[in-house]
C-alpha cells in the first residue's frame, strides 16, 4: 500500500491540480510534490503520474466513491483524471480576480 502523502499527492494532481497548486494544497514544495508522484509511480510500476492516478484507482487505492475521492472529483475507472470540477479544493474559479 502507498503511504497516505503519496496518495495525497496523486489525488491532488488527479483532481486536475497543476503542480503549484497542489504543492501549494499540500503545503510542500514543488520539487517535494514531483518527489512524492515519482515515489508513487515507481511503487506503483507506473510509467507516469497520469498511469500511477490510473493504477491507484484500479487498485482501489483511490476512488471517487470514497468521501476524499468524492470531494476531489477523482475518476471511478482507467480514464483520464478531472481536468477541472468545483469540488477541487483550490479550484481556479475561487482563486481569479
Amino acid at each position: 500500500a502507498l503511504r497516505p502523502i503519496l496518495l495525497s499527492a496523486l489525488e491532488a494532481i488527479g483532481c486536475g491540480m497543476t503542480y503549484d497548486q497542489a504543492a501549494a494544497h499540500l503545503g510542500i514544495s514543488r520539487t517535494a510534490l514531483r518527489y512524492r508522484l515519482r515515489t508513487a509511480q515507481q511503487a506503483l510500476g507506473a510509467a507516469d503520474t497520469q498511469d500511477a492516478i490510473r493504477r491507484a484507482v484500479d487498485a482501489g487505492l483511490l476512488s471517487s466513491n470514497s468521501f476524499t475521492g468524492i470531494s476531489r472529483g477523482l475518476p471511478t475507472g482507467p480514464v483520464a483524471p478531472v481536468v477541472s470540477d468545483p469540488a477541487c479544493a483550490g479550484d481556479a474559479a475561487s482563486a481569479s480576480p
